[in-house]
């Protein structure tokens, strides 16, 4: 699956109630931490659900998503990121350490 399907189907999950309410929760304002993040309102179950079915994405789609401004495209590239850790064998995570 490539970046932009992932994108659009993350857009249909969306919620502009849920986006308004993260971006209350998180520091948004001016010079705070998330004060340049885009929310669209997908909850983090909503995220994990949709991680499990893309554990096999390429690292080239992953770090695509972890340069995104939009907060939940970096934050189910993480989900999957650290399940692929998590199912991988020594060597695997050797690799998956040293990646660029």
């Amino acid at each position: 699956m490539e970046y932009q399907s992932i994108s659009r189907n993350l857009k249909k999950l969306s919620s502009l109630d849920k986006a308004l309410k993260a971006k209350r929760f998180f520091k948004t304002k001016p010079g705070d931490y998330s004060a340049d993040d885009v929310f669209i309102g997908v909850t983090t179950p909503e995220l994990r659900k949709m991680a499990k079915s893309l554990l096999s994405l390429s690292f080239n789609v992953l770090k695509n998503l972890l340069k995104s401004e939009i907060h939940e495209e970096r934050l189910l590239a993480i989900i999957i990121m650290v399940d692929q850790y998590k199912k991988s064998d020594f060597i695997d995570k050797i690799i998956y350490i040293n990646l660029n």
